[in-house]
């Protein structure tokens, strides 16, 4: 009897994983577009990042740690109330995408590349990639009635930030905008 919600929470788990996937790729700093890298060009890409990241670390060490030392911002501590609507925020994400509302949808992301909420002609992105992608197709009213506050977990992380959960499987991580609001992080990597 308890096989089908779950079955359901792990199937929306997957399309959830594959949809913030592409919203990182196409809607919220990335083109989603290109074709796949050679293992070739994958491996040198890799190698270059590692190389820039080593040198942005030794040139930035010293500025980092007086920043540090001067005053450190230390993140919010999260509320109960805070934890309980990043649930709901998440049930109100899938329930966009169940009524397939790809603008909807994308308004529950942050923009990694502003740290602001996704908008104007990044959202349009967002949602031109969520429509063109069949991502919502994903997402009926059936599956989405399954994410209720009982099925969902959401769990503080010592950044501020919020994990939103279903039987262990991490949905979204979500983070307090300027607005006051919660929306959804873009995986990065």
């Amino acid at each position: 009897m308890n096989a089908r919600p779950r079955t359901l929470g792990r199937t929306a788990a997957l399309a959830a994983s594959g949809l913030a996937l592409t919203l990182a790729l196409a809607g919220c700093g990335g083109s989603g577009t290109d074709a796949a890298p050679s293992s070739e060009a994958a491996t040198a890409s890799a190698a270059a990042s590692s190389e820039a990241a080593t040198t942005e670390a030794a040139t930035t060490e010293a500025a980092t740690t007086e920043a540090e030392t001067t005053e450190a911002a230390a993140p919010a501590e999260v509320t109960e109330a805070d934890l309980a609507t990043a649930e709901q925020r998440y049930i109100d994400f899938v329930n966009a995408l169940a009524n397939k509302d790809a603008n909807a949808a994308c308004g529950f992301m942050m923009d990694p590349t502003t740290n602001e909420p996704v908008s104007g002609a990044t959202q349009a992105v967002c949602a031109s990639a969520l429509e063109s992608d069949g991502i919502m197709d994903q997402f009926t009213p059936e599956i989405a009635g399954v994410f209720t506050t009982d099925l969902l977990e959401a769990k503080p992380a010592a950044n501020g930030t919020i994990d939103v959960t279903a039987n262990g499987d991490s949905l979204g991580v979500f983070t307090k905008a300027g607005d006051g609001q919660w929306y959804m992080l873009a995986p990065q990597g």
